[in-house]
């Protein structure tokens, strides 16, 4: 795929904040979880104009887990698109 930029504050347990894709000028997708140790849940909302695609939507909810030095961020993910429909087994692997 390619670099995207994460904008994210945890309070406690919460997170919530954006994701943009590099040198893409569309708008931002939203993000929200809960994280418990080393793993969580989270949901991102992707409004029209945020994606590739330019007029579809989507929303996606996963489960992910981080290594124990957190630089390693591994999740998996379903959902539906309003172009395309539902979609399932994707995968985000972040490594700093």
């Amino acid at each position: 795929m390619t670099n995207t930029t994460w904008t994210i504050t945890q309070t406690g347990s919460t997170f919530s904040g954006t994701m943009r894709f590099a040198g893409y000028m569309g708008g931002a997708i939203t993000v929200s979880g809960v994280m418990n140790g080393h793993s969580g849940t989270f949901t991102m909302t992707m409004p029209s104009g945020t994606m590739m695609s330019g007029w579809c939507s989507a929303t996606a909810t996963g489960t992910f887990d981080t290594d124990d030095m957190m630089t390693q961020f591994d999740a998996t993910y379903n959902g539906m698109n309003s172009c395309s429909g539902a979609f399932d087994h994707g995968q985000v692997f972040m490594h700093r």
